[in-house]
C-alpha cells in the first residue's frame, strides 16, 4: 500500500489456514505490490509456550498458498512484555513499518491488545 493511504482490514475469527480462508489470503495478495512483504505478529498467542510453532504453521500455509505472489513472509516474535521477545522491543517490531500486510496470528485478541 502507498504511504499515507489506508489499506484493507480483514478479520478472520478463526481458521486462518482452512482452504476457504486461503481464498481470502489470495484476495488480499492480489491487491498488494509485487512480491509483497508479509509480517506475522506472534503477540496474540504469546502467552502459549508453543506460540512459535503455531505461528510457524501459518507462515508455511501462506508460503504454499501464495507461492505465485512470491511473498517475503516473516514472523515477528513479539510474545510477552518483560522478556527479550517484548512487543515493546523496537528491533522486533520495526519490520511492521515496511510491511505490505500485517497478520495478527491466532490466539487471544485481548492478550494481543494488552
Amino acid at each position: 500500500m502507498s504511504a499515507g493511504k489506508p489499506g484493507l482490514i480483514v478479520l478472520l475469527g478463526s481458521g486462518e489456514t482452512l482452504p476457504s480462508s486461503g481464498k481470502t489470503h489470495e484476495y488480499v495478495a492480489k491487491r498488494l505490490p509485487e512480491k509483497p512483504r508479509i509480517e506475522i505478529l506472534e503477540t496474540p498467542a504469546g502467552f502459549e509456550p508453543n506460540s512459535d510453532i503455531v505461528v510457524g504453521k501459518i507462515k508455511q500455509f501462506l508460503a504454499r498458498r501464495l507461492q505465485n505472489y512470491k511473498p517475503r513472509i516473516d514472523v515477528l516474535p513479539a510474545r510477552r512484555q518483560g522478556t527479550r521477545y517484548s512487543p515493546n522491543n523496537q528491533e522486533i517490531v520495526a519490520p511492521i513499518l515496511e510491511a505490505d500486510e500485517i497478520l495478527l496470528g491466532p490466539g487471544s485478541p485481548t492478550y494481543g491488545a494488552r
